[in-house]
């Protein structure tokens, strides 16, 4: 037999309930509902409304497949195919790192380090996945315009759609490339959270994102500095005369990071806390 909107509410919640993930009710209903909203293409408000409706056939099973890799612990983030990052909504694939809050930070120093800056902007993002860094900051930037980088040719298409998506293509542009190749002109900010996870800790990784993050997306070598190595020498040559470069880092990189900056000579060098404050992002300039 179909179940209703209201009998599959309360399945979806009993069997999350009833699952490892240790979820309080109210949370197991939060969940159920996002899932019921996604197989049904509604707003979760229309639960509500037409709880005496039956699924279909179709819906049902989805919806209990769902369900089903919600319990094997898929971050919902990656069974939605969407996360909300800066309050907007930007659509990820498998080649694409799930935006955590912690990488907002180069967001608000960012806009922190501009402020009163109303000339034209060229920014540019390396290792853009889902676009999420360039397409915030040119939401926030009307007079700026910029360039994603991304390896994986998949999640350069997904950056792509999210700036279609948020009424941005015409100021935004994303290429597969292996970081700096094939770039030309100055950019006045350079953006990036690459890599930055020790190779050996990668098995360790809690499995929500270990098991669904790329790890293309996540192994930054031995030491997990490999992508700072062979990224700031390169820096100068793609920054204008007071442009300025803002990447994200492990929690315990700030001292190594800070002196790759320092032999390339960078000025003004300076590291900013996460919420948790755990060093987070550090800005250096030309």
């Amino acid at each position: 037999m179909n179940l209703t909107l209201e009998q599959a509410l309360s399945f979806g919640q009993e069997t999350l309930l009833a699952s490892s993930l240790e979820l309080s009710p109210a949370e197991a209903f939060k969940k159920a509902r996002l899932l019921l909203a996604h197989v049904l293409k509604k707003d979760p408000s229309y639960l509500y409304g037409f709880s005496e409706r039956v699924l279909s056939a179709q819906e049902q099973t989805l919806f209990k497949d769902l369900i089903l890799k919600a319990i094997q612990g898929m971050p919902l983030s990656r069974i939605l195919e969407q996360r909300e990052f800066w309050s907007l909504p930007f659509s990820l694939n498998v080649a694409t790192l799930d935006p955590r809050p912690d990488s907002e930070v180069i967001l608000d120093v960012a806009l922190n380090l501009l402020k009163g800056h109303n000339t034209s902007l060229r920014i540019l993002d390396l290792g853009t996945g889902s676009g999420c860094l360039l397409l915030s900051l040119l939401h926030m930037l009307p007079n700026a315009e910029g360039v994603g980088v991304d390896l994986s040719f998949k999640a350069a298409l997904c950056a792509r759609q999210n700036a279609f998506n948020l009424d941005l293509s015409q100021r935004a542009s994303f290429i597969q490339g292996s970081w700096t190749e094939a770039l030309s002109g100055k950019f006045d900010l350079i953006v990036s959270n690459p890599p930055y996870i020790p190779t050996s800790e990668i098995p360790h990784l809690d499995p929500s994102v270990r098991l669904f993050d790329p790890f293309l997306a996540l192994d930054g070598g031995i030491d997990g500095l490999d992508p700072y190595r062979n990224l700031i020498p390169k820096f100068k040559d793609l920054l204008s005369p007071k442009g300025f470069v803002l990447v994200e880092i492990g929690s315990t990189q700030s001292f190594d990071v800070e002196k790759i900056f320092q032999a390339e000579n960078f000025q003004n060098i300076m590291c900013y806390q996460d919420i948790e404050r755990r060093p987070r992002v550090i800005s250096a300039y030309v």
